[in-house]
C-alpha cells in the first residue's frame, strides 16, 4: 500500500469556541472509496455522536470494526506565543516556540469520551461499547515525530526557507490586492536563551504600529507551525492530506522552494566550481568509452569520501573559496585518478548529471535543517532529472554486459 492509498481526514467543523457544529459525513463515505485506508484527524473525538446519528450505531461499530477507519487522536501543538499572566513574555520582534502535550494520553482520551453518555441515546452497554472500540483504532503517532517537527519549525527560521515570508504575504491579501503588496526586508537572528529576533521594515512599508507588525508575523509564524505539523502527520503515518487554499499556497510556496533547490542546474555548478578551486580537470569526451572507466566510476561512487561529498556539495552554496578548498583534499586523489583515464560517452553522460546527484537526493544543510523538508524532497516532490536518469536509465547501460 503506497502513501498515496491512505488519507489523513478532517471531517468535522469546528467553531469559534472549539467545539464541533457538523460533520461532513457524505465527504467519509467518498473517501473509504476513493482510499484503502482513512485516518479521521478528530477534534477531541467529538465526530462520533455525529457519526453514530447519521449512521447508526451498528453502521459505525462496522466500520470501525472493519479496518478502512483509524483515528488520529493526538494532543500535541506548537506554541507560537508566550504569556506571563497577561502579558507577552517577549518584547515585540522576539519570536519562539515549543511543543504542547497532554500531561496524560489516557486522562486525555477519558475526557474525551465523557460526553458520549450526553450526546447519545444509545443505551450505557452501547456507549461503553462504541468507546472501547474508539480508542482501540486510534493510532499512535510517536513521540519523535513531535520532536522533528519542532525542530523543523525552528528551522524554518535558521535557513533561507520563504515560508514565513510566503504566510505574511498570504495574510495581507485578505485585505490588500495583490498589486498593492509592498516588498519587505525579513531576516531572522539566533538570540541565546530567548528564541530569534525579527530584523524587518515591515512596519515601515505597511505604515503599520511595531505592534501590529509583530503580530503580523507571529500569525504568519502560526500559519507555517500549522503546516509543518501538518506534513510532520504525513511523514510519520504514511499518509497523504488535504489543504485548504491559503495553506496549499503555503505549500507550494515552500515546494517550490526546495525544488529550486536541488535542480540539477545549481549541482552542477557546483560541482564544476570544486574541481576548478582543487585544480582538477572537467570530465571530457577525448576518447573512446570503456568498461574500464565506468568499473572505476562505479567503484569511486561507493566509497566513504564520495557520499561524504555529496552530502557536502549541497552545503555550499554560500561557502568560500577557502572553505571549499580546505574540504576538497580527502577526494582530490582518488578523483584525480579516475580522470586521467579514458572517459568516454558513458563517463560523459555522468559528467553533465553531476558526481553530487549520485544515488540520493540530499539537502542543502545550510539551508533545510528540518526532517519534514527532506520528507517532502523524499516522498512528496517529483524526482530531479538527474536522480531519476541515474537511478533508473543509467544502469540499464550496463545490463548487456
Amino acid at each position: 500500500m503506497g502513501m498515496q492509498d491512505n488519507l489523513i481526514a478532517r471531517i468535522a467543523e469546528v467553531d469559534q469556541h472549539g467545539g464541533v457544529q457538523s460533520v461532513d459525513v457524505s465527504s467519509l463515505l467518498r473517501q473509504l472509496i476513493l482510499f484503502d485506508r482513512c485516518l479521521v484527524n478528530s477534534h477531541r473525538l467529538a465526530e462520533f455522536p455525529f457519526l453514530v446519528r447519521s449512521l447508526g450505531f451498528n453502521g459505525v461499530m462496522e466500520l470501525l470494526s472493519s479496518g478502512a477507519v483509524e483515528i488520529i487522536c493526538h494532543p500535541f501543538t506548537i506554541a507560537v506565543d508566550f504569556h506571563v499572566g497577561d502579558k507577552r513574555k517577549l518584547p515585540p520582534y522576539y519570536y519562539d516556540c515549543g511543543s504542547v502535550h497532554a500531561a496524560s494520553l489516557e486522562q486525555y482520551f477519558h475526557d474525551c469520551l465523557r460526553s458520549f453518555h450526553n450526546d447519545l441515546d444509545i443505551g450505557h452497554a452501547k456507549v461503553k461499547a462504541l468507546k472501547k472500540t474508539v480508542v482501540s483504532r486510534i493510532v499512535d503517532v510517536p513521540r519523535s515525530s513531535d520532536d522533528d517537527v519542532l525542530a523543523q519549525v525552528k528551522a524554518e527560521f535558521t535557513g533561507r526557507s520563504p515560508a514565513i515570508r510566503s504566510a505574511i504575504r498570504a495574510q495581507l491579501r485578505k485585505t490588500l490586492p495583490r498589486n498593492e503588496i509592498p516588498e519587505f526586508d525579513l531576516q531572522f537572528e539566533f538570540v541565546p536563551n530567548v528564541g530569534f529576533h525579527a530584523n524587518t521594515n515591515l512596519s515601515h512599508r505597511l505604515g503599520v504600529t511595531d505592534t501590529e507588525a509583530h503580530g503580523l508575523i507571529q500569525s504568519a509564524f502560526a500559519a507555517v507551525a500549522n503546516l509543518d505539523q501538518r506534513l510532520g502527520q504525513m511523514k510519520a503515518l504514511h499518509a497523504v492530506t488535504g489543504f485548504a487554499e491559503d495553506e496549499a499556497e503555503l505549500f507550494t510556496d515552500k515546494c517550490g522552494f526546495l525544488l529550486s533547490e536541488i535542480t540539477p542546474p545549481i549541482l552542477e555548478a557546483d560541482f564544476q566550481r570544486v574541481l576548478q578551486i582543487a585544480g582538477m580537470p572537467e570530465l571530457t569526451t577525448d576518447s573512446s568509452s570503456s568498461m574500464t572507466s565506468v568499473a572505476r566510476l562505479l567503484t569511486i561512487r561507493q566509497t566513504p569520501e564520495c557520499e561524504e561529498f555529496r552530502r557536502w556539495l549541497r552545503s555550499i552554496r554560500h561557502a568560500t573559496d577557502a572553505e571549499i578548498a580546505e574540504r576538497v583534499t580527502s577526494i582530490k586523489a582518488k578523483l584525480s585518478a579516475f580522470l586521467r583515464s579514458d572517459s568516454g560517452k558513458t563517463v560523459r553522460i555522468v559528467a553533465q548529471l553531476g558526481v553530487g546527484a549520485v544515488p540520493h537526493y540530499g539537502l542543502p544543510a545550510v539551508i533545510v535543517a528540518g526532517v519534514v523538508d527532506e520528507f517532502l524532497i523524499d516522498e512528496l516532490l517529483p524526482n530531479p532529472g538527474v536522480a531519476c536518469f541515474l537511478h533508473n536509465l543509467y544502469p540499464s547501460l550496463f545490463d548487456s554486459a
